[in-house]
C-alpha cells in the first residue's frame, strides 16, 4: 500500500511498475543496501563532493575503495562539469554517489549535467545513485527529477533516493525509499530484512503523501525563512 500510494503522489506521470520501488528505514538503510548490492571488496566508489558521509562510510564497511570528487568554497563548491566527468572517466568507479541537491552544500544540478553523469556512468557501467532527500527543498521549485532517466529507459544503472523523513517531518519515524529498474530493487530487496519498515511508518507514510496542502504550505514558509535568514546573515558585520 506504500510504495501504491508512492506511485500515486511522488510518482505519478512516470508509469513506472510497482517493481521499481523499495521502501526502507530512512535512507541510510537504502544507502547500505545498495553498498552491500552493487560493491564488493577491491570495488571502486566514487563519490561526488564533499556531501553526506554516509555514502564513504557504507562503501568503506563492504571493502570498497572510495575516491572522492571534491568541489571547492573559491567555486562556490559548483563542480565544473568537465573536470568532474573528466575525473569519474579516470577513476572508472563500479558506483558513483551524487547528492542532488547536495547536502550540506545546497548545490543543485539540472537536467541537462545530470544527463550528462548518467551518460558517462552508463559508457563505464557504473551504477549512479542520485541522492533527492532534499528535493522538496529546492526553491524555487524544480520539476526536473533523475526519476526522468528512469523513465526513459527502465533498463538504465541508476538508483534514486527519496526521504520523507525531511519533507514530511518524519525523521524518528524512519522512512525512505529508492526507484530503479525492476531488476536493481529485485537484488537491493534480497540485501534486506524482512519487515524492515515498520507498520507505524507505513501508516505515517500513507497519511503524510496524501497530505499535499502540508507540503505546500511548508515549502511556502520555508522559502519566507530562508530569506530572512540570508538577510540576517547579511547584516552581520
Amino acid at each position: 500500500e506504500l510504495r501504491q500510494t508512492i506511485l500515486q503522489y511522488e510518482l505519478a506521470e512516470t508509469n513506472l511498475p510497482l517493481a521499481s520501488i523499495v521502501c526502507g528505514n530512512g535512507t541510510s538503510e537504502l544507502i547500505w543496501t545498495i553498498a552491500r548490492t552493487f560493491l564488493r571488496p577491491g570495488a571502486k566508489a566514487a563519490i561526488i563532493g564533499p556531501t553526506f558521509g554516509e555514502y564513504y562510510v557504507a562503501s568503506r564497511a563492504v571493502g570498497a575503495f572510495v575516491s572522492e570528487i571534491q568541489a571547492q568554497p573559491k567555486n562556490n563548491f559548483q563542480h565544473a562539469l568537465d573536470s568532474l566527468l573528466a575525473g569519474l572517466y579516470s577513476e572508472r568507479p563500479s558506483l558513483v554517489w551524487l547528492c542532488n541537491p547536495n547536502n550540506p552544500t545546497g548545490i543543485w544540478m539540472d537536467r541537462g549535467n545530470i544527463f550528462l553523469i548518467a551518460k558517462l556512468c552508463s559508457k563505464i557501467n557504473a551504477v549512479l545513485v542520485v541522492d533527492e532527500s532534499y528535493k522538496h527543498f529546492v526553491w524555487p521549485r524544480e520539476t526536473f527529477s533523475a526519476v526522468e532517466l528512469l523513465r526513459e529507459n527502465r533498463e538504465a544503472s541508476i538508483i534514486i533516493l527519496r526521504s520523507l523523513t525531511k519533507d514530511f517531518a518524519l525523521a524518528g519515524v524512519r522512512l525512505g525509499y529508492a526507484v530503479g529498474s525492476p531488476e536493481a530493487i529485485q537484488r537491493m530487496t534480497a540485501q534486506l530484512p524482512a519487515w524492515n519498515v515498520s507498520g507505524l511508518a507505513q501508516v505515517a507514510g500513507n497519511a503524510a503523501l496524501a497530505d499535499r496542502k502540508h507540503l505546500d504550505r511548508t515549502q511556502a514558509m520555508l522559502a519566507l525563512e530562508r530569506e530572512s535568514f540570508f538577510m540576517a546573515l547579511r547584516q552581520i558585520d
